[in-house]
């Protein structure tokens, strides 16, 4: 973000009509409402309000009504203390009816950065759409983890159990369905199982403890109740975990998991694996394509194999061999700036009346 005010260049551009030019400039939108949720509560809020800053924007911020302090105060107490003049950054809190509706309407912002659900996301697309204004939604994804044939089993349960568990499964990128091939759908399934059963669930402050809770016992009930026992319910089976204590929920490995469980059409948000088998590399392409991702990735033995998946795939980020990663952005500049054209005529134009 330090860098990106060395990057606003404008342009000089020639005009066909005699004794004019024309300025391409790049500048601030104005007020940025920022509007973030709880599972990175200072990453994802930092992640906008860099380069709207640096970019010469005001920027109002509602943070998670469970992380305040984390996604907001603190960063207004930073930035005050670094000196950065008042009110260009405000931090305002509370549940989204009461503050972050009521902000992403105000007629004074003109862009809606959003991080969150699908279900608000289309909220704040149907407010921004009222007056014309700017959207950047980060939404939720239902993001696949397919599995080849020609998999080394080991490797991929590795990939895919940190896909899955990391963070307790608490991120948009976390791997939501796991697809994987008949040939090596039973060694998978045991690779991962020996995995999540020696995860150990606790206090993440203590240095033995690999796992720590979800958000909050409304989050573990939505992951146990909504996603796990729904699906089992369908005919899935839990093969380990699908226990907790308090918001404590162990890793848990579903199987016989097909495309209408929720464990399979849900973005799961906790330490889930719901493993759906398939026959042939095409019936892996169309399931993982058959849900909004926002990463996939997919497990071979043959990169130029796994090249050839990944141009197949329609989502705009895809992982060949590796967890679900996301990239840093250029387009920062153009999310948090608008061009202007100026014309200038020097000269005095004949017209005809």
């Amino acid at each position: 973000s330090a860098a990106l005010p060395g990057r606003t260049a404008g342009d000089i551009l020639p005009s066909f009509k005699p004794g004019k030019f024309a300025l391409l400039q790049r500048i601030p939108l104005g007020v940025v409402a920022v509007i973030t949720p709880w599972n990175f509560p200072v990453v994802l809020a930092l992640r906008p309000l860099g380069p709207a800053l640096a970019l010469g924007n005001a920027v109002v911020m509602k943070p998670a009504e469970l992380t305040p302090i984390a996604g907001g105060q603190l960063l207004a107490e930073v930035l005050q203390e670094a000196g950065l003049p008042d009110g260009v950054f405000n931090v305002v809190t509370g549940e989204g009816p009461a503050a972050g509706q009521p902000l992403a309407a105000h007629p004074d912002v003109a862009m809606i950065h959003f991080t969150g659900s699908n279900e608000i996301g289309r909220l704040m697309a149907r407010i921004a759409a009222e007056d014309f204004k700017r959207t950047s939604l980060e939404l939720g994804g239902d993001n696949a983890f397919v599995v080849l044939d020609d998999a080394d089993v080991e490797a991929a349960s590795a990939c895919g159990a940190w896909a899955a568990f990391e963070f307790q499964g608490q991120t948009c990128i976390s791997a939501s369905r796991h697809i994987v091939h008949r040939a090596v759908a039973d060694r998978y399934r045991d690779a991962v199982v020996a995995r999540a059963r020696r995860i150990r669930v606790g206090d993440p402050y203590r240095q033995d403890v690999d796992l720590g809770p979800l958000i909050s016992e409304t989050q573990r009930d939505r992951v146990h109740k909504e996603i796990v026992e729904a699906s089992v319910a369908m005919g899935a089976r839990i093969v380990e975990g699908g226990t907790y204590d308090g918001p404590f929920y162990r890793p848990t490995v579903l199987t016989d998991v097909t495309p209408a469980m929720p464990a399979f059409t849900e973005e799961i948000f906790g330490p889930v694996i719901p493993i759906t088998v398939v026959d042939s590399e095409e019936e892996a392409l169309a399931l993982t394509n058959s849900r909004q991702a926002l990463v996939n990735a997919v497990y071979t033995g043959d990169v130029d194999r796994g090249l050839a998946f990944a141009e197949r795939v329609g989502c705009g980020l895809v992982q060949v061999n590796d967890a679900m990663g996301r990239p840093t952005g250029e387009d920062d500049l153009d999310e948090f700036t608008r061009r202007r054209f100026i014309g200038v005529q020097r000269a005095p134009v004949a017209y005809p009346y």
